[in-house]
């Protein structure tokens, strides 16, 4: 069976950065990509029951269809489709964690534009659709190069849960991949400090061993300490960040949120 990814869409800016990078990871892992819009009701019909109700319903569905398939037009970009895009009416966290779970999907991409404050993205990852999500996520902040990928971990991340959903999602292309383990140490201070590999004793070794059971090239090593707003600068723009979900507000949570990359992370 061939492996899919989902991706929300509606006619903005974040959406038309998600769709373009998603089409292209889709396209380089070998999975397809099906489209869906959730339509939020402000209002709800008069009459809530028979007719009243179906017409309001095709209304909104066919009002969903329109301002998605405007986007996908503009964009005008070739990619692999799971099938026609899917509109549902209703809260947009329930809507989506239904999708996730009868259609069986190996990931899940949504846009998001950065912010000034870093604590809007905390919350936004705070959404339920998120929290309770079972496959991996992809929240695409920037287009970069999708060749070049940081696997961003310290000692919260267990990397026996990431490196096996890598390998599911890399299956087609790990050797193409310029992958980058870069263990993150929170510091204050106005500059960043690189360190040697050895000073985080066997941490680094596991994960190479574990890398390279399992086919991967093998990695340039950074391991830098210093605040999460230097360390998301010294990332800025190299490629897409990969790491587990944050279970609370830590110095690597801040990194994410400073970061401008696209970032892939793992549920719990």
């Amino acid at each position: 069976m061939m492996k899919k990814a989902l991706i929300h869409l509606k006619e903005d800016l974040q959406s038309s950065i998600g769709f373009r990078y998603a089409a292209a990871y889709t396209s380089q892992s070998g999975l397809d990509l099906q489209v869906i819009h959730v339509v939020e009701p402000t209002s709800k019909p008069q009459d809530n029951t028979g007719w009243v109700r179906r017409s309001w319903e095709d209304k909104m569905i066919a009002a969903g269809c329109d301002e998605v398939n405007r986007l996908i037009r503009t964009e005008n970009i070739a990619y692999f489709e799971a099938g026609e895009p899917k509109i549902a009416i209703g809260d947009k966290d329930e809507e989506i964690l239904d999708e996730l779970k009868n259609g069986a999907y190996s990931m899940y991409f949504e846009g998001y534009l950065n912010k000034d404050n870093h604590a809007d993205f905390l919350n936004f990852l705070d959404a339920q659709r998120f929290q309770e999500m079972s496959c991996p996520l992809l929240i695409v902040k920037d287009l970069v190069t999708i060749d070049n990928l940081f696997l961003l971990v310290n000692d919260e991340v267990d990397a026996d849960k990431i490196i096996p959903g890598l390998n599911n999602l890399y299956a087609k292309s790990k050797n193409q991949i310029n992958l980058t383990v870069l263990y993150y140490k929170f510091k204050k201070g106005q500059e960043l400090l690189f360190k040697e590999k050895k000073e985080t004793g066997s941490y680094l070794d596991n994960i190479g061993t574990l890398l390279e059971q399992n086919g991967w090239n093998e990695p340039e090593w950074i391991v830098v300490e210093g605040s999460p707003k230097k360390a998301a600068v010294y990332m800025q723009g190299y490629g897409l960040v990969a790491t587990a979900f944050p279970t609370k507000i830590t110095p690597r949570a801040e990194l994410l949120a400073h970061l401008t990359n696209p970032v892939l992370i793992f549920p719990r």
